[in-house]
């Protein structure tokens, strides 16, 4: 079984790393991407992820509780 992930930084070349990184992990799968916590919100509604990478300058108060309250339900 996947862990399906989704990324949050803008910084391309952190998100270029770490998706190289990952692609090597059998077991892990980058869902998508996101430069900033409104794009990540709208993915994780359309997407099941297990892990959310956030740099957290990227996010609002409001996002991360947003994040975390659909994650919770």
């Amino acid at each position: 079984m996947a862990l399906k992930i989704l990324l949050v930084d803008d910084n391309k070349i952190f998100l270029t790393s770490v998706k190289s990184v990952l692609a090597m992990i059998p077991q892990a799968q980058v869902l998508g991407d996101a430069h900033n916590g409104t794009q990540a919100l709208e993915m994780a509604q359309a997407r099941v992820a297990k892990v959310i990478e956030l740099d957290a300058e990227e996010a609002t108060y409001t996002e991360v509780k947003q994040l975390e309250k659909q994650k919770a339900a």
